[in-house]
């Protein structure tokens, strides 16, 4: 299946003060139509500068963006601003972290959706009324008519989440960004903030990149993993082969520090150490100096290795037998 959203060589390069620094180096990942796809990683690995990048919304002058962001084929950097602008909402869409900053608190719920839906399409103000209130009630809003006429604070984080969601949708893009969409939600709202994703990725077809640091969400969720540390993607497969046998150490690290029922009164397991700072990048392998498998070799750089469907960023990868959600003896 042809994909909907496609990174070839994705960089990111930020101005700072001490002088450009490059925050996301080489990413390639593809999300197909009706897909769930799970980018993963520790907050500093790069996955929202890699969204906003993938949207345009980093700012020029200050950012330098590489390689190639295909959109159903068609490269959105080689586009102009104005050509740019008028994708997204109604190509690409995206659902930010957090809804109550990106919600404007000076305007009710119902003139947020329909400005969006008047800017990309040619319609009046009562049918973009009209069709924002029947996206709130497709995203699972009760009493959408008095909702409409809410502002931001009058509703709860979950209502505002699903507004996010609704903004996102209503031209009906072919692919959707979820930044972390379930973070500052509790359990029951999270999943059905999740449940929504998926029913609107299947029934409508729509390509879903799920960033999160939650991998219990991915593997409810998603169908293929990209994991991400310190602006790289060093290991990318299915769910359930990154679960069964991860490959990279990191990968496994993220999946070892999941709370588990049968780990009751043991220490929570941790990554030693911090995802390190776009001006001090250490040699060779990013991870190598949190990694309790580093060794020598690990100091160059580390190139991708494919394997079928499978790439790894880890020289050796062929040899440890890493943790993972299942038991070794059960694999």
């Amino acid at each position: 299946m042809a994909a909907a959203l496609e990174l070839r060589n994705l960089g990111v390069h930020l101005q700072t003060l001490d002088g450009e620094v490059q925050a996301v180096r080489d990413v390639s990942l593809s999300v197909a139509e009706g897909e769930i796809v799970g980018l993963v990683g520790e907050s500093g690995s790069g996955k929202s500068v890699t969204s906003l990048a993938i949207m345009g919304l980093l700012t020029p002058g200050l950012s330098r963006t590489t390689g190639s962001v295909l959109l159903n084929g068609r490269d959105l950097l080689t586009l102009s601003p104005t050509e740019r602008a008028a994708a997204r909402g109604r190509e690409i869409s995206m659902i930010f972290q957090e809804p109550m900053t990106a919600l404007d608190p000076l305007f009710r719920i119902g003139d947020q959706i329909s400005e969006t839906i008047r800017a990309h399409q040619k319609v009046s103000r009562r049918a973009a009324a009209d069709r924002a209130f029947q996206i709130l009630t497709d995203v699972g809003i009760p009493d959408a008519a008095s909702r409409l006429k809410a502002y931001p604070h009058q509703l709860s984080g979950g209502m505002r989440q699903r507004v996010m969601i609704a903004m996102a949708l209503v031209c009906e893009p072919s692919v959707l960004i979820a930044d972390e969409p379930t973070t500052a939600l509790d359990v029951t709202v999270q999943a059905q903030i999740l449940r929504l994703l998926h029913r609107l990725s299947q029934e409508h077809g729509t390509a879903v990149l799920l960033i999160t640091h939650d991998l219990g969400v991915v593997a409810e969720t998603c169908s293929r993993i990209h994991t991400m540390y310190a602006g790289e993607i060093v290991e990318q497969c299915s769910v359930d082969q990154a679960l069964a046998g991860p490959k990279h150490p990191y990968t496994s690290g993220l999946i070892q520090a999941i709370p588990r029922s049968e780990r009751r009164r043991q220490p929570l397991f941790a990554i030693q150490g911090r995802v390190p700072a776009l001006t001090a990048m250490p040699p060779g392998c990013r991870f190598q100096p949190r990694c309790s498998h580093a060794l020598e070799e690990c100091l160059a750089p580390q190139p991708e290795i494919r394997t079928g469907d499978r790439g790894v960023r880890c020289c050796r990868q062929d040899e440890l037998a890493l943790a993972g959600a299942v038991p070794q003896e059960q694999r």
